[in-house]
């Protein structure tokens, strides 16, 4: 799978930066100035939370050369991420032979190789959700808050991915049910002290979208 990406990447190059993940770029790179995160029209940026932002203007930062390199390399790394993060879940649960059913899988699948390698803020969605589930697959108290951690941050990402960020207590294993329970209370703390000061700071503008995100978190589930 990661030479396939590699390929991908070398053959075809990532694809071209589109206007949201320039604008992206562009106010993480404000944050990072300590400078009003504004989009291109001037208006105060509340549309997603300041992590994937943060995340590409910090890539153009550290990469040299033009600005958009270093989000290449970003996206790139996470899809390498979230494939190998994919393959390796299926392995821990079920052996070698789902392990490799899912590389084959993602190797035939077109949209995956799309969207791997390129600096769209799915290819980090994805990287982050099945970072969090692998996580999450073999519960710990440890594991349990990294998990919530990863989830928050997940939302944060993408905030249609609220009803994804579930999909982890689906594969948590435990003998008692009463013991689920007390795990899936520690992953909602940790998943809540993650998310609770941004929705706090940017309730007006979730507001303002409210009626678009319920029509994108039912489009996902």
């Amino acid at each position: 799978v990661a030479s396939l990406l590699v390929w991908r990447v070398v053959g075809h190059g990532v694809l071209p930066i589109a206007p949201d993940d320039a604008e992206y770029i562009g106010v993480g790179r404000r944050l990072l100035a300590f400078r009003t995160p504004t989009r291109v029209n001037g208006d105060l940026y509340t549309i997603r939370s300041w992590v994937w932002p943060l995340m590409t203007g910090a890539a153009s930062r550290l990469v040299p050369g033009d600005v958009f390199r270093g989000p290449k390399v970003l996206g790139v790394v996470l899809g390498l991420v979230g494939l190998t993060a994919a393959v390796l879940f299926a392995y821990r649960r079920r052996g070698g032979l789902a392990a490799f059913g899912t590389a084959l899988a993602l190797g035939l699948t077109a949209a995956v190789w799309e969207l791997a390698g390129s600096t769209r803020v799915d290819v980090g969605l994805i990287a982050f959700l099945t970072v969090t589930i692998l996580v999450a697959a073999e519960p710990s108290p440890g594991r349990v808050v990294v998990a919530g951690v990863l989830a928050g941050l997940t939302l944060l990402v993408k905030e249609s991915s609220a009803l994804l960020v579930l999909l982890p207590l689906a594969w948590m294993r435990f003998a008692h049910l009463r013991a689920w329970w007390r795990a899936a209370l520690r992953f909602w703390a940790a998943f809540a002290v993650v998310v609770s000061w941004f929705l706090s700071r940017t309730t007006k503008g979730f507001e303002l979208r409210s009626a678009g995100f319920s029509l994108t978190a039912a489009r996902y589930a």
